[in-house]
């Protein structure tokens, strides 16, 4: 007779006629155990009532814990840029670092690895990375050149790994990822012109980073508008890489008193004072070019930090390969006012941000 009325895992394990250590491995969705035992455990432990104990797992996650310290395992930060190094030069704020020193706390070795090697192929990088036992993968970035040949993925046996994206630029396989949640920054910078007296608000992208960003700038671009009620037609600017010739043909043809733009746009270069001129916010305050700039701090050693985080958890659980529901932790960002607006009307007081407000299409 149980001494208590909680279903245990031996509870689960004796209707079904399976060991604990398969029933725990199942309701932790581990990938050693099939898709159908997985499924057959799940069920029954919901309909038999089961309730996992918070202070078991706990010690269990740091008895886990323990044994990686123990074993200093690798994480990997695979890197893809034209040169070895060349990584650095898009690492201003020190990504690698911060996941290196997050990864340490957990007792995790970090390396980077480069995936373009033109003396090794990818099939010879991901046998490396396997006979090393190197089991976490962290991608930060996918260069221009590697994000075009392979149509927004890398040359990864995606099956073999644990992978965790920052950024969400990976297009595919679908994988876990964090990354800055681009509509709210949209809304953000959208609102914080508005609110600086600007009217004729322009976004201006290259193409290929409306992508990258799931096509949600944009997106929130046009919503934003809808819901402030501009009746007025003023196309954003989308081109495969804008040029001063179209640029200034655009701003002119609409009359733009402030344009969004991903990173550094040079409007001064091409004629205008900037902010008496006309008014530039960022979308990403990253990189020395946009050094002073108004626009959204994405939080990147908050997105790095947590990209470690997920990946820990991912591996505990042995989850390899593209899950079936990948996690998202999406983070938002914060305004920064920098030298490139500056108030050109009165603000208009009590005017809610953008994300409290309901949208109705007329």
């Amino acid at each position: 007779m149980k001494r208590s009325g909680k279903i245990t895992l031996r509870d689960i394990a004796d209707r079904l006629g399976l060991s604990r250590m398969t029933v725990s491995l199942a309701l932790r969705g581990d990938g050693r155990i099939s898709d159908g035992t997985r499924e057959k455990v799940k069920e029954t432990a919901l309909a038999m009532g089961y309730q996992p104990d918070p202070k078991i797992g706990e010690l269990m996650a740091e008895t886990a814990r323990s044994r990686y310290e123990a074993r200093g395992e690798v994480i990997a930060v695979m890197t893809s840029e034209p040169t070895r190094n060349g990584w650095r030069k898009f690492d201003p704020d020190n990504t690698f670092q911060v996941i290196a020193a997050h990864a340490a706390e957990y007792g995790y070795k970090t390396e980077a690895w480069w995936l373009a090697d033109p003396d090794m192929p990818p099939e010879k990088v991901n046998n490396i990375l396997w006979s090393r036992g190197i089991r976490g993968l962290i991608i930060p970035n996918i260069s221009h050149a590697c994000f075009m040949k392979f149509n927004g993925t890398l040359p990864i046996e995606w099956q073999r790994f644990s992978v965790v994206d920052i950024g969400g630029g990976l297009r595919q396989p679908d994988m876990y990822c964090v990354r800055h949640n681009h509509m709210n920054g949209m809304f953000t910078a959208l609102d914080n012109l508005e609110a600086l007296g600007y009217r004729r608000i322009g976004l201006c992208l290259r193409s290929e980073d409306d992508l990258r960003a799931g096509h949600r700038w944009s997106a929130a671009y046009s919503v934003w508008r809808q819901l402030r009620g501009h009746v007025t037609k003023l196309m954003p600017l989308i081109e495969y890489e804008p040029t001063k010739q179209s640029v200034c043909r655009w701003i002119r043809k609409n009359r733009i008193e402030a344009v969004v733009g991903l990173r550094y746009l040079p409007i001064e270069e091409w004629g205008w004072r900037v902010p008496d001129d006309i008014g530039y916010a960022a979308l990403h305050l990253w990189g020395d070019e946009v050094t002073g700039f108004s626009g959204i701090d994405q939080m990147n050693a908050q997105i790095a930090a947590s990209a470690v985080d997920m990946l820990v958890m991912v591996l505990r659980k042995r989850h390899t390969g593209q899950p079936d529901h990948p996690m998202k932790w999406i983070f938002k960002g914060r305004w920064v006012h920098g030298s490139t607006t500056r108030q050109v009307r009165p603000a208009v007081k009590g005017r809610p941000g953008i994300e409290n407000e309901w949208l109705t299409i007329k």
